[in-house]
């Protein structure tokens, strides 16, 4: 809370002649959004004290809409756009090295999904992903949930999937921890699928 508090502080600094298009299509987007303060017909006594002293605010998050779409790692809170510059969550360069499992990144929700289909009960279930990125470091692995386990040599890790547990596969993610330019980054494959 209170980074992002310091963001959209930080945002009141910025040149706004020196941003790029995406702020251009972020404020349209908000003008004619249903949670813009401005386009609230029963306003609040406080919301009005609020815009008049601040300007339009997003009546989802709070935020005033100029500072949030300034800032490229902020994102809409009802998806609308999102950051162009994730916080902390990275596209780290992963391939699927080997396995039956459909892979890839997704863009909206900034994950890779890594998903079975149907695979049968008391199956094997190891796939293998190799991480491309060559200027990382401190790599650490960890799992959401026990039904995931992982063998990792270097830059390649076996995933599993506890088979021997049927129906859907929800939410179960594989959470990759590391340094890039210094900076601490995270990236997340979640496993989805449907043992049967």
């Amino acid at each position: 809370m209170i980074d992002k508090a310091k963001t959209i502080i930080g945002s009141w600094f910025i040149d706004g002649k020196k941003l790029p298009e995406w702020k251009k299509d972020r404020m349209d987007a908000c003008l004619s959004c249903v949670y813009n303060s401005k386009n609230d017909g029963a306003k609040k006594v406080l919301n009005r004290v609020y815009e008049n002293i601040l300007g339009a605010h997003c009546l989802k998050c709070g935020c005033v809409i100029d500072n949030k779409t300034s800032v490229e790692t902020e994102q809409c809170p009802i998806g609308v756009w999102l950051a162009q510059k994730p916080l902390g969550t990275s596209e780290l360069d992963i391939d699927l090295a080997e396995g039956g499992v459909e892979f890839g990144w997704d863009k909206l929700r900034m994950r890779y999904i890594a998903n079975y289909g149907e695979i049968n009960y008391n199956s094997n279930s190891d796939f293998k992903v190799k991480i491309k990125d060559e200027d990382i470091g401190n790599i650490r692995i960890s799992v959401s949930c026990g039904c995931v386990s992982f063998d990792q040599t270097g830059k390649e890790i076996t995933i599993r999937y506890d088979t021997a547990i049927k129906g859907n596969i929800n939410k179960k993610d594989l959470i990759i921890d590391f340094m890039k330019d210094k900076v601490k980054r995270q990236t997340v494959i979640e496993i989805k699928g449907l043992v049967k």
